[in-house]
């Protein structure tokens, strides 16, 4: 006896033959299934006997080009009626329907433990990271079909007005969102549903600025993409003019002028003027209060971290308390050198020639003169300039000191910043420098 009602058919419904090119029923007219249709309006109109949840749609031929999709009929995403064109969404391919199948989930408005007193239709949360978080709320009381009891940290839940209730989507392992509230971050779960975790994954952590400023102490930026202080970022500066005072402080992106303190050993300190130039990159971290600034590859900033014989315009050295910048030969100073009154400033058989530039507490500085002499007890010195120096070229220098326990130097005649070497002692009286870049201009200090 059968079971079922209407024209019963006890074989599959087939083409006369493999050559036949009708279809044995059209995709528009079954019950459920992939049906084509060529509007929006067309998939809105299907029938409610041609519905069954699940049921895939494809719109191909809209005026809207963005209309234009596969659909997916699920139910309950905004309620239980199949004619609800609302529980229509977007086909991902995977089993999370909109949220772009297992890999990807649409974005979340932030991570949280509880809901919001009032939320509305579409509100996306994050219920956690993990299951160890207590849930408060309807969010501990929600379920999964998926899931034995009550949900535990970790899901996402999406609240349906027309349900008047949270539906819950479970995280697969690799599956990644983005949290709005959260800058410059992805979360990524790893494991499974329940002993999993959401780990957050840094887009950038490493952000170049510009800083520009009118009166030298208040200084500001204007970029994309940035929307908070993080203390997990690293921020690489370049100042416009150098500051003029020791409150000086940034602003970005119209998130607040927070302070700028440097770094010293005993901790962080207002700048002095002009521990920022315009030749200089800085990095910055955030700490939660202020912006701490160090300085990279030299520049202004303490001495011992760059020993200069020419401080450049627009430079400063610092000789901290307590501390000692010892140099042979002649120091020139155009920018700022700044000693401390308890640094000191040694000069072995040279001068300071203040170029344009100013020192402090000048009082501190020692003048020393060895013998140079060609007797064995003398010191002596040799001092050479070759421009250029070019890279792969053997340079032959002839001191003359008669010693194979010279000690050689090599500057950057132009900025005046010391520079490493091939040095090859080939004889008491020889030496063969070699670089592997191309300078303008080197000074050789030979000492003996």
């Amino acid at each position: 006896m059968a079971q079922n009602i209407g024209t019963l058919v006890g074989a599959a419904i087939r083409p006369i033959d493999s050559t036949m090119p009708i279809a044995s029923a059209f995709a528009f007219e079954i019950n459920g299934g992939h049906h084509q249709v060529s509007t929006l309006v067309d998939r809105d109109n299907i029938m409610v006997q041609r519905r069954q949840w699940g049921m895939l749609c494809t719109v191909y031929g809209d005026t809207t080009s963005t209309n234009n999709a596969t659909y997916q009929l699920k139910y309950g995403y905004n309620s239980t009626d199949s004619m609800d064109n609302a529980n229509w969404t977007l086909f991902g391919g995977g089993s999370v329907g909109s949220g772009g199948g297992s890999n990807w989930s649409d974005p979340v408005l932030s991570i949280s433990s509880a809901p919001p007193s009032y939320p509305v239709d579409g509100d996306r949360y994050l219920v956690g990271k993990s299951s160890v978080v207590s849930l408060s709320g309807a969010f501990s009381t929600l379920t999964n079909t998926s899931y034995s009891g009550n949900l535990v940290g970790g899901f996402i839940a999406e609240y349906k007005s027309a349900l008047s209730n949270w539906t819950t989507t479970l995280p697969m392992d690799g599956m990644t969102i983005r949290v709005n509230n959260d800058d410059n971050s992805f979360y990524r779960y790893e494991g499974t549903y329940s002993t999993g975790q959401w780990y957050k994954e840094r887009v950038n952590q490493v952000r170049l600025f510009s800083a520009s400023s009118t009166n030298k102490i208040d200084y500001s930026v204007t970029t994309g993409d940035f929307f908070t202080y993080s203390t997990e970022v690293v921020y690489l500066v370049q100042f416009a003019t150098a500051n003029s005072g020791g409150t000086s402080s940034i602003n970005i992106n119209g998130l607040g002028s927070t302070g700028m303190k440097k770094q010293i050993s005993t901790g962080i300190v207002d700048l002095d003027p002009n521990d920022l130039n315009s030749t200089v990159i800085y990095n910055m971290i955030y700490d939660g209060t202020f912006f701490r600034v160090n300085p990279i590859g030299g520049g202004s900033g303490a001495a011992g971290s760059s020993l200069k014989y020419k401080i450049v315009t627009d430079e400063r050295i610092v000789v901290p308390a307590y501390s000692e910048y010892l140099l042979y030969g002649d120091l020139e100073v155009n920018g700022i050198l700044d000693i401390s009154n308890t640094g000191k400033v040694v000069i072995i058989n040279g001068v300071l020639n203040v170029n344009g530039g100013t020192v402090s507490n000048s009082g501190n500085i020692q003048m020393i003169t060895f013998a140079t002499s060609s007797t064995t007890t003398a010191l002596q010195k040799y001092t050479e300039v070759v421009t250029p120096m070019t890279m792969g070229i053997t340079y032959s220098i002839a001191h003359n000191l008669n010693t194979l326990s010279s000690i050689v130097s090599t500057w950057n005649e132009t900025t005046g910043e010391l520079v490493t070497m091939n040095v090859v002692k080939t004889s008491n009286n020889n030496i063969d420098i070699s670089t592997a870049t191309t300078l303008s201009s080197v000074r050789i200090v030979v000492v003996g």
